[in-house]
């Protein structure tokens, strides 16, 4: 169980966050969502312990995260970042390859080498094992990094915006990858995300994050309702079925002001 308890982070003045509790069980994939600035990636960091929460505590399988060493961390925790620009030039194969760190010695073994070719084969990219990092698209990089975590072998991935430079096909396959590994593998994954309708089709439960706090988590039916969506992003939106799924469709100004008129008309003449 990896497990936030009343967490907050102040930089500088700032409140950003603010008395965060969230659970992540095995297998469970957690979609947190919310609009620009409202502290997803601050709450991802402070979770992976990259920066230290002002108060609260973070804690996997019962430990505290502080207490564990950068290798006991290595092994129940791996990171997705939006971007990871090389210092330095690194092949795609030695990219994925340093997720494998945690179980290193002088050397990486046949196993280690056999794990990062088949990661690279099951996301598609084996054909760039040789190229350079930095030289790959943006959409190819993140698809790199999804296979340096997988290699990683984590209790719980965590993920800030995965799809955001992917086309619809890759979204779509790099959530189902991920969908199976909490599902197949038992592996908590936690995702900031900006599509709802992909936290919604993927996720066991959406955490919606408004101004530093976290307003509602729960499932995506109870959670991403009409009436949250509009207070949470200020658009008004509204489902639609097909096959047996809901997609959420935002309204345009039009749209909105109709309905809006529409129920006014109810009102009055209820």
């Amino acid at each position: 169980m990896l497990t936030v308890e009343s967490l907050s982070f102040r930089y500088r003045k700032r409140d950003v966050l603010r008395e965060i509790d969230l659970q992540v069980r095995p297998g469970e994939l957690v979609a947190i969502a919310g609009p620009n600035g409202a502290g997803k990636t601050t709450l991802l960091r402070c979770m992976l312990n990259l920066l230290q929460p002002s108060k609260g505590r973070v804690m996997v399988n019962g430990r505290m995260l502080g207490s564990l060493s950068c290798m006991e961390r290595a092994c129940l925790l791996a990171y997705v970042p939006q971007d990871c620009p090389s210092k330095f030039p690194v092949t795609v194969f030695d990219m994925v390859l340093m997720g494998r760190r945690p179980y290193l010695s002088w050397r990486p073994s046949e196993e280690d080498l056999l794990k990062v070719s088949e990661t690279l084969a099951m996301m598609g990219i084996e054909h760039l094992y040789m190229q350079e990092f930095d030289r790959l698209s943006g959409g190819q990089q993140q698809k790199v990094l999804l296979a340096r975590a997988f290699v990683q072998e984590a209790r719980f991935i965590l993920l800030d915006e995965p799809t955001s430079s992917l086309d619809l096909r890759h979204q779509l396959e790099v959530m189902g990858l991920l969908r199976q590994m909490a599902g197949e593998k038992g592996v908590g994954v936690v995702v900031a995300i900006h599509d709802l309708n992909l936290a919604q089709r993927y996720s066991d439960k959406v955490a919606f994050m408004e101004k530093g706090c976290i307003s509602r988590a729960g499932s995506p039916e109870a959670v991403m309702t009409p009436e949250a969506v509009e207070r949470v992003y200020g658009v008004r939106v509204r489902y639609v079925s097909d096959n047996g799924r809901r997609y959420l469709i935002p309204l345009d100004a039009t749209e909105a002001n109709l309905i809006s008129n529409r129920d006014i008309r109810k009102v009055q003449e209820g």
